[in-house]
């Protein structure tokens, strides 16, 4: 029977598998439901020929990582009517809330918001971001951002 230090970071070799079980998928919902459930961690995306992209994700996850944190901003003179909300699938059904005056200013931040997450450069980040009116959800987008350890 192998040592348990051969599966830890203690025991890491060169050469040595960190994942037990290497694990592909096409669908950003997908993606987000296995990070989510706290049993895979997202290792990169493999760019196809076809221009499809496959998420490569690895398990039993080596430690918890947290990919990125948001505060929540709050302006003095904002309604409390119109907000975007970002989520990451290990945040445990937190959200960093964003409040706008207007329904214009709403729809201007969620497209700018999506904009930066998508265009950010450094970390690799999975991020469901939705608009609301009051309790309504008007919009909603999972932004699957896998930059720069393309596989």
């Amino acid at each position: 029977m192998a040592d348990d230090r051969s599966r830890s970071r203690e025991g890491l070799q060169r050469g040595q598998q960190l994942y037990a079980v290497i694990e592909f998928c096409t669908d950003p919902e997908t993606l987000w439901g296995k990070i989510a459930s706290g049993h895979w961690h997202w290792l990169g995306v493999r760019q196809r020929q076809d221009g499809r992209r496959h998420f490569v994700m690895g398990s039993p996850p080596v430690s918890r990582l947290k990919i990125r944190a948001f505060g929540q901003a709050v302006e003095i003179g904002t309604s409390r009517d119109y907000r975007t909300t970002i989520e990451e699938p290990d945040s445990h059904g937190g959200t960093s809330e964003r409040w706008y005056r207007s329904a214009e200013e709403a729809a201007a931040g969620f497209a700018r918001i999506i904009e930066e997450l998508e265009s950010g450069r450094g970390t690799s980040g999975l991020f469901r971001v939705r608009l609301y009116q009051g309790e309504q959800l008007l919009s909603a987008k999972l932004v699957a951002r896998a930059w720069p350890n393309e596989l």
